[in-house]
């Protein structure tokens, strides 16, 4: 019988480490004679022996391995990410606004002064960064290390520093 080849949509692939990752593991599932995965087009090539594995297990597997598979009527999470994005940006200008206008103090909070600029960042970095947050999480349910994991630790220190607004210029920039 002859090999078939399937093209999946895979919706977060952010670096060539994770597309590699991904490759070798799609690779290794029974039935797959080869996988090739596009970063660009966040796509996987797999050519596979459909006397081994049928359509549907493999879409199964590759769903496993990559967290779930985009199809193009199901883009709700990224219309999602999207809002949390254009929200944290909207209150980093607040947060510089308020800056620029001579940090506005809100109160204190056991005796540390908390300005509404530093308030305005630490909400977007939480708007922007809860994706990530829970891409990371996925990736280490799937013994993953890749970029989300290690930008949710980069937001998580920032702000453990007292610096809302690293932390929330990073969260907005890599949700853009």
């Amino acid at each position: 019988m002859a090999h078939k080849t399937e093209e999946i949509r895979i919706p977060r692939l952010h670096c060539p480490s994770c597309a590699l990752q991904l490759e070798r593991r799609v690779t290794a599932v029974e039935g797959v004679v080869k996988a090739e995965v596009d970063l660009l087009t966040r796509k996987v090539h797999v050519t596979y022996d459909p006397g081994r594995i049928d359509a549907a297990e493999l879409d199964r597997a590759v769903t496993k391995i990559s967290g779930h598979i985009a199809h193009p009527e199901d883009d709700h999470e990224g219309r999602l990410e999207g809002t949390l994005t254009l929200a944290a940006g909207a209150l980093l200008l607040g947060g510089i606004t308020a800056h620029l206008a001579g940090g506005v103090l809100l109160g204190t909070v056991w005796g540390t002064p908390v300005h509404l600029s530093a308030l305005l960042f630490g909400l977007g970095a939480a708007a922007s960064g809860f994706p990530v947050g829970r891409r990371a999480l996925a990736e280490l349910r799937r013994r993953l290390l890749g970029i989300d994991i290690l930008v949710t630790i980069a937001i998580t220190g920032a702000l453990a520093l007292g610096e809302a607004f690293e932390a929330g210029s990073l969260a907005f920039l890599f949700g853009v």
